[in-house]
């Protein structure tokens, strides 16, 4: 089973969201318009920020899997 960005991101309380994307070098709107249904994929030190401000949670492989994967519903 492949790790699942939209869940991880949704199953933060809203108000931690925005602390995330902050701590990833983003603002959660981006996410949640661009990022956890891949309307767009981010970029190398994007993704890497979005692994490092998970505190362990995934890292950059998982993200890249969730990201670059084929075939599977979102």
């Amino acid at each position: 089973m492949c790790f699942d960005f939209k869940k991880f991101f949704l199953d933060l309380p809203k108000d931690r969201r925005e602390e995330y994307a902050k701590n990833a070098g983003t603002t959660a709107y981006y996410i949640h318009t661009h990022l956890i249904n891949r309307y767009k994929t981010p970029r190398r030190l994007l993704m890497q920020g979005l692994a490092n401000a998970s505190n362990g949670a995934f890292n950059v492989s998982d993200l890249s899997g969730f990201f670059y994967s084929q075939g599977e519903a979102v």
